[in-house]
């Protein structure tokens, strides 16, 4: 990484206000926020509603990290396979 990307990057993580996690649903939000930002306006159903959402995107998101590594795998032992 370059040294105008590092810069770039202690500017955004400086820029970015200081955050805690929602004890209700597991999110961060700021700390200056009185209620958090995602559920603090949700009545029991819409708590279910947003952790369902939020479970259904960590497993796509599990799944795509193993299609990943399994394909990359698989172009490692190409490469390897191609090399003899």
């Amino acid at each position: 990484m370059s040294i105008g990307g590092l810069v770039a990057k202690l500017a955004l993580v400086k820029s970015q206000k200081p955050t805690q996690k929602c004890e209700r649903c597991g999110l961060h939000y700021p700390k200056d926020a009185a209620v958090c930002t995602h559920c603090g306006n949700l009545d029991d159903r819409g708590l279910n509603e947003l952790l369902e959402a939020i479970e259904f995107q960590r497993e796509s998101n599990r799944r795509l990290g193993l299609l990943f590594a399994g394909l990359a795998i698989l172009f490692t032992m190409g490469l390897v396979i191609l090399a003899f």
